[in-house]
């Protein structure tokens, strides 16, 4: 018990070393995610890279009365433009890709699982500056190509010979990739759908311009990785570059989506 308590004590100790020495507080860390957060912020900071454009959030003011007087609350809200596109790119937010292709008992055999090597922090560095301003709805196919910002409610039907279709559709035990049927999804996974033959109609569909070329998280994923450069491989500190890296993905879709797993509160 004495070792576990020493064990706690000496990370907590190195964790808000690290925390001091990355100039990012004094105070120990509650999550690695809010290390996370905190870094990328003062990152783009030093680029003169807005947080809030990145976001598609803006400053509201507002006067509001409280203990007496009227005192002036700064809060940050999305812009309206995204905020009335928010339920469908709720809805066409899946988390990464997992898939089975058996079911029930199988074979005493060798499996083999594929895994893409920073599938989040590459794809996330694909985002260039989002113009919010400027998106658009259309039903135009062409509109969604990998490299555009674009989410959409489409009906699909693969051809009867496709052994992997890539358009998922959300059921009350997980997500499916039926031959056809409807999806919400993003335009990479519709550009995929119809190189494998997909006939797809776009029923309400959204795409974001970019601003310009900067690709604020690509920024971020070059200083992550630089920075696990320095430490020997699978060290303490090497591995909390990797999760804050990691994390930062996690940050961004927090909240889209109410947990419907088991509370131990409630």
């Amino acid at each position: 018990a004495i070792r576990d308590a020493e064990i706690a004590a000496l990370h907590l100790a190195q964790m808000t070393d690290f925390y001091e020495q990355e100039g990012l507080g004094s105070e120990p860390p509650l999550t690695i995610g809010s290390i996370a957060t905190k870094y990328l912020d003062r990152l783009w900071n030093n680029l003169s890279i807005d947080r809030l454009d990145v976001l598609g959030k803006e400053i509201i003011r507002e006067r509001v009365w409280q203990r007496n007087r009227y005192i002036t609350r700064r809060t940050e809200v999305l812009k309206s433009s995204v905020s009335e596109n928010l339920p469908l790119a709720t809805e066409a937010y899946h988390g990464g890709r997992n898939e089975a292709y058996m079911f029930g008992l199988t074979t005493n055999d060798f499996w083999t699982d594929l895994d893409l090597a920073g599938a989040y922090s590459t794809a996330m560095a694909a985002i260039q500056m989002p113009d919010w301003e400027n998106l658009f709805h259309t039903k135009d196919l062409s509109e969604f190509k990998t490299d555009r910002l674009g989410i959409a409610r489409v009906t699909f039907s693969f051809p009867k010979t496709t052994r992997f279709p890539c358009l998922p559709v959300r059921t009350n035990h997980g997500l499916i990739f039926p031959l056809e049927g409807e999806s919400n999804c993003g335009a990479p996974e519709i550009q995929l759908a119809i190189e494998l033959g997909a006939s797809i109609s776009i029923q309400n569909g959204v795409i974001v311009p970019w601003l310009n070329e900067t690709r604020p998280f690509e920024i971020f994923s070059q200083a992550v990785r630089q920075n696990r450069s320095q430490f020997e491989k699978g060290s303490v500190l090497e591995r909390t570059w990797k999760e804050i890296g990691n994390s930062v993905y996690g940050k961004i879709a927090q909240g889209l989506r109410e947990k419907r797993v088991y509370d131990s509160r409630s």
